[in-house]
């Protein structure tokens, strides 16, 4: 059977950034919340699964290609589907386009349930997921990169402590949060002069409430920087961040 989940969503000004675009931190949280209506849809949404089968589904990694940001008050016309399913893991796409049908930007998401008391991943047909679901195409078509770079301390941010506003119903720190400390290592001046085409980010250990994190950057070439969040010498989160310079 297909399953896909649409919706409509205007663009608010609490979710734009200084030009009034809808800013990366708040558009991963659209594709965060229509992934969450997504599995919800299909009888898998982590309140399900955490009550009836002891797990809940845990983003491995996410990408996020950008056409172009939508402004505020713009509406999105937004769609989440499957794209694929392996024995451990699915993959979901999230497309965002304008009432014009225009595609404005392109999300995916790799996710696994992950057991509550093991902690170890499960197999998805041992928790609540539809065995009839039929994949669909891919937009983006495209693997998730390796981000292996080297950081040294030389490229140290920031350090900080996590708060409990941070914290989410799975009780570790929320996916789309990470994306705001990502860009906390950037000023605002520096977005003034350069515009994000692509993101992505993997996440490789959870963070808890008062758990020290420091940011690493590095800029590989011109147009692409990596990111790695470390929590003592265990690795957090790495991030890649595609740009080009603004005209």
């Amino acid at each position: 059977m297909k399953y896909k989940y649409n919706n409509e969503h205007e663009v608010t000004y609490s979710e734009v950034d200084k030009n009034i675009n809808l800013s990366l931190l708040h558009s991963i949280m659209l594709a965060q919340d229509m992934m969450t209506k997504y599995f919800k849809t299909i009888g898998s949404d982590n309140y399900t699964t955490k009550m009836k089968d002891n797990s809940v589904w845990v983003v491995s990694k996410a990408r996020i290609l950008i056409n172009k940001f939508p402004r505020w008050l713009d509406v999105l016309k937004e769609e989440s589907y499957t794209t694929q399913k392996k024995l451990a893991r699915v993959e979901l796409e999230t497309i965002f386009k304008d009432k014009k049908d225009n595609i404005l930007f392109i999300v995916n998401h790799e996710s696994c349930p992950v057991d509550l008391t093991t902690k170890r991943i499960r197999k998805i047909n041992s928790i609540s997921y539809p065995s009839d679901m039929e994949l669909e195409e891919s937009m983006q078509n495209k693997e998730f990169s390796k981000l292996n770079t080297f950081f040294s301390d030389r490229d140290i941010c920031y350090s900080f402590n996590v708060k409990s506003s941070d914290i989410d119903f799975s009780d570790h720190v929320n996916n789309a949060i990470y994306v705001r400390y990502i860009m906390d290592a950037f000023t605002s001046d520096y977005w003034n002069h350069n515009l994000i085409k692509n993101f992505e980010i993997h996440y490789i250990k959870e963070a808890k409430e008062d758990q020290s994190l420091t940011i690493y950057k590095k800029e590989l070439e011109d147009g692409i920087i990596d990111v790695l969040i470390k929590s003592d010498q265990c690795e957090i989160v790495r991030a890649r961040i595609e740009y080009i310079k603004r005209v």
